[in-house]
């Protein structure tokens, strides 16, 4: 059977140095703490947020964060900059269908890999998806199932941080937690509360 044309991105091709610096070069999160909330409109079961990620001299750079609300073993994680490309430039996804690698550049036994893996472009402008030594060896990628072990990790791989060698935390809120977070109405702030 031929292999499936892979979709090419050509702002990637056009400028590939700027992405491979987007890469590897240092982006500080200054958002300790990733409260998940916003209910996706494509997707109910699952809940977003993006926080701002610096990155000298580039500027604009979103940390994506989607967790799935019956499943939090289910989340992707997503860098995204939109002076590049729309897509997300990097990628995480702790579940889901196998990515076919379809790169003349990578090699038959690479060609399918299996989630949990990171997704990044090529020089030709096509995503491939790759797993970490962490994520090949068996207990680590157990625990790495664990979000908030995998955003270290995320982290480690990208070159993102809070500040020196810190790493932010990642919070879900469910839908009957969000009035916690919601401003007092006017006047008794008790008011809302049934007492018997």
């Amino acid at each position: 059977m031929p292999r499936k044309e892979p979709r090419v991105n050509r702002e990637i091709i056009a400028d590939y140095g700027w992405y491979t610096s987007l890469l590897e070069d240092r982006k500080t999160i200054d958002t300790p703490v990733i409260y998940v909330r916003n209910n996706k409109d494509s997707h109910a079961a699952w809940k977003y947020q993006s926080v701002y990620a610096s990155m000298e001299p580039i500027g604009q750079v979103y940390f994506g964060v989607e967790v799935k609300t019956k499943n939090p073993k289910r989340f992707k994680f997503r860098l995204t900059c939109h002076h590049l490309t729309e897509e997300p430039f990097f990628r995480f996804d702790s579940s889901g269908q196998p990515h076919w690698n379809r790169s003349s550049k990578v090699n038959f036994k690479e060609e399918m890999v299996s989630t949990p893996h990171f997704q990044k472009f090529t020089d030709e402008g096509i995503m491939i998806a790759y797993k970490t030594e962490k994520l090949l060896d068996e207990n680590e990628s157990l625990a790495l199932e664990d979000i908030s072990m995998c955003v270290i990790h995320f982290c480690h791989e990208s070159n993102m941080r809070l500040n020196e060698d810190d790493f932010p935390t990642i919070s879900l809120i469910l839908d009957e937690q969000i009035s916690l977070f919601e401003p007092e109405p006017e006047g008794d702030p008790t008011r809302k509360f049934k007492y018997e």
